[in-house]
Order: C-alpha cells, then structure tokens, then sequence
C-alpha cells in the first residue's frame, strides 16, 4: 500500500502486479504524471489517485463497504488535468470522483478523466465538482469522464440520475450520462433557457387545431438531458 504523497513522474514505469492505495488513517496518495502499466490500481479506504498522466491497466475506486472512502481525480487538489485510463474504470460504493471546473477547456479549464475501456458506478457512488473562480454560462458542458467508443456508462453516481438537477457550488448543472460527441460520455452541462420563435401563422383554426411550435436554441451540442425540439399548442378561441 502506498502513503506519499509519491509522483510518477519520468518517461514509463511498469509495475508487475497490483499498485493498492489506501491507509487505515491518513490520507495515501499517488500522483501519476507520466505513464505508468500495472496489471491493477485500487484506491481503498483514505486513498486518493490523481494526475495528468496515462494508466495503463484497470483502476478500482473505493472499496464496497466500510467507513472510509477512494478517491480519484485528474489533475490535483491545486490544479486541473487531464488523466487517461487505458483499462476499465470501477467507482465501488465507497469511491469518489472528485472533478474542478474553472472553465470551458478539457484538462486546463475543468478536470477530465479519459477511460479507453469500460466505466461502472455503483448507484452509491460519489461524484464532488467545484467550480473554481468560474460561473458557466448558459451552453456551457463539461466531459468529465470521456468514455470511448459506443459502450454506455453503467450505473450512475448517488444523487445524479440521468437528466438531473446537480447544484455545483450553488449552481444548478443537468447530468447527462450520453453526452460527448459520440453520446456515452459524463457530461454537466448549464443548459440553454429555451426561447419562443415568432409565432405568427396559427391561423383562425378551431379549438381542435394543433401547431407545433418550435423553440430555439432549445437542442444544442452535448444538451441531451433537456432536449426537446417542439411542443404542440391548441389555438383557443
């Protein structure tokens, strides 16, 4: 098991076997800003795996059970990052993914965690973002796990079911676990408050007449969990 904090740093670095963080009381942490290969990392009990680096191997986070809890996060406490993750990704009941957001830019404005294999939550698991100095404006998303291909996100994080309302240092972010552009990544997104378009051809019609009227803006790029592209109205006479 690991305390640290230790970096790892250099060009590669290859572990044989399993890397376990964890400590039964103070805080372990490993900071990866390089490439490292181990056939496993877990991040157990007062464990905490961050970095701007690659891993190459599958990283579990959080145990299942007990009292005290893993957490991973790309960049560090002080700094955004981008992290990447060349194996499957397991966030247990006990495991926290903890994500800065000070802008709209993947790794030097908001944390990003890249996973080239699979990504399962646990319903009990936790996700803490904060934003940092930075108020999102309306259209404004955040990929802060980029799950690759077409494989879906299993699972979802305690309190942050899909199309949710999350509150991010007082401000109220959508989840969407099919955003990104190949629509399977982890995505807080500010949507777009949806604005009437003229309405102007309704006609005379009856009360039985229905238009469809269209909103704009209303549909953008990474806006899944609040898309919807029309209503229908009855004209009232």
């Amino acid at each position: 098991s690991a305390r640290g904090p230790y970096v790892i740093a250099g060009t590669t670095n290859s572990i044989t076997g399993t890397i376990a963080i964890a400590s039964p009381s103070l805080t372990s942490t490993v900071i990866v800003n390089s490439a490292l290969t181990a056939t496993a990392i877990t991040v157990n009990g007062n464990g905490n795996l961050s970095g701007t680096g690659s891993i190459t191997g599958n990283v579990t986070v959080g145990p299942s059970s007990g009292s005290t809890f893993g957490k991973i996060e790309a960049g560090t406490s002080a700094t955004t990052g981008t992290l990447t993750i060349n194996g499957n990704l397991a966030v247990n009941s006990m495991g926290i993914v903890a994500a800065q957001i000070g802008g709209t830019t993947a790794g030097t404005g908001y944390d990003q965690i890249v996973v080239n294999g699979t990504v399962n939550l646990d319903p009990a698991s936790v996700l803490t973002p904060t934003l940092v100095s930075f108020t999102p404006s309306a259209g404004d998303s955040f990929v802060l796990i980029a799950n690759d291909s077409t494989d879906a996100v299993t699972g979802a994080f305690t309190g942050a079911a899909q199309g949710s309302s999350l509150s991010v240092s007082g401000t109220s972010l959508k989840v969407s676990y099919t955003g990104g552009s190949d629509g399977n990544d982890f995505v807080l997104l500010n949507p777009v408050v949806p604005t009437l378009t003229t309405v102007s051809t309704l006609g005379s019609g009856t009360e039985d007449t229905q238009k469809a009227i269209s909103f704009a803006d209303l549909i953008t790029a990474g806006d899944e969990a609040v898309a919807s592209g029309t209503v229908t109205a009855f004209v009232v006479k």
